[in-house]
């Protein structure tokens, strides 16, 4: 029987349990920031997937969220030398039978740190295949390689869960890659019977860098288009092709257990939102795919990132758009049902 959802999650939470997270109130206020990336013409010979290890949190707006972005450009590697506001810092490849695994060793010398893994094969071949990730010693987040399936740890307390797995910053530490066989029955990952045929492995880590060190993809002749039809229980509140690509504007939102605002993103830039002067998420882009990413507004939410609300308030919610070259995003405000909430 295939392996649901909820098995998955119960599994990677089962696996993950050794390594206890300090959530304060600002992870919480974090934690309610869902990302959702939309992927377009998946090439049936290579799939993807993305580990992103620990976002720093959203004490106050970044300094790399109000510059102007940086003209610079790169040509696509893999791993890419760039990636997600982040610089490669150590990157192995994983290519064969004789390698039953591969490892990487890197040194950090700040927190925000995240992991890439991508699997190139032939599509059959990448959904039987799962991939370990054990950083010194420790087991992190695993995932599989099927399809377009990505996920995150969005720990905010970046240090505490990297220090949890025995990372100092200034001293090595070691990421440790290996293929299995896709769990079944929630069953652990269990060792490949032998290496599938076209199957590639390539795992990068990513430092954060200042924006002004940080090189942009290409702009393609073409974005993505903002102009997809939106469900029933969403509305547009702002539109950069009218309000601007960079600006601040304030937006009415009335508060209910389900409301969020919505951020689409499709070229790289940050949608910021805060509430009586307090941020209560942001939504940052680094390239020129399609992203879009929700924030909670509700009384709970609210009160988490310090400010007093009711459900049923309408509050005056401040967005500040920075860092874009195109008029390359909108604002939309939902109201969901538990069955509509947005997932990563």
């Amino acid at each position: 029987m295939p392996l649901t959802e909820t098995d998955l999650r119960a599994l990677l939470s089962e696996r993950s349990a050794e390594v206890p997270l300090v959530v304060d109130r600002l992870d919480r206020v974090r934690g309610r920031l869902t990302h959702r990336r939309r992927r377009r013409q998946l090439a049936g010979a290579v799939a993807s997937f993305v580990v992103l290890l620990a976002v720093a949190a959203v004490v106050a707006t970044p300094h790399w969220l109000n510059q102007p972005t940086t003209p610079s450009i790169s040509a696509p590697t893999d791993p890419p030398e760039y990636y997600m506001g982040g610089k490669l810092i150590a990157n192995a490849t994983l290519r064969s039978a004789g390698q039953s695994s591969t490892s990487l060793t890197f040194t950090p010398t700040n927190w925000d740190l995240r992991v890439y893994v991508k699997c190139t094969g032939p599509e059959a071949v990448l959904g039987n295949v799962w991939v370990n990730a054990i950083v010194n010693g420790h087991l992190a987040p695993t995932g599989n390689c099927s399809g377009s399936g990505s996920w995150s740890i969005d720990s905010s307390g970046s240090q505490t869960q990297w220090s949890s797995w025995g990372v100092e910053l200034g001293k090595p530490s070691t990421l440790a890659v290996s293929p299995a066989s896709f769990p079944v029955n929630g069953a652990s990952p269990s060792p490949l019977p032998q290496w599938p045929t076209g199957l590639l492995i390539e795992v990068g880590v990513y430092q954060r860098v200042p924006l002004d060190q940080y090189v942009f993809p290409s702009r393609p002749a073409k974005l993505h288009s903002l102009d997809l039809g939106l469900p029933s229980y969403e509305d547009l509140m702002l539109d950069s092709r009218k309000a601007g690509a960079n600006g601040h504007w304030t937006i009415p939102v009335t508060l209910s257990q389900f409301a969020d605002v919505t951020a689409y993103i499709v070229a790289p830039g940050a949608v910021a939102f805060s509430v009586a002067g307090k941020q209560v998420g942001a939504c940052n882009w680094w390239d020129y795919t399609s992203y879009d990413c929700s924030v909670s507004l509700n009384p709970a939410s609210l009160e988490a990132a310090g400010v007093s609300a009711h459900d049923g308030d309408t509050v005056e919610v401040t967005v500040t758009a920075s860092r874009f070259s195109d008029p390359a995003w909108k604002v939309t405000r939902r109201e969901h049902g538990p069955d509509q909430t947005a997932q990563p």
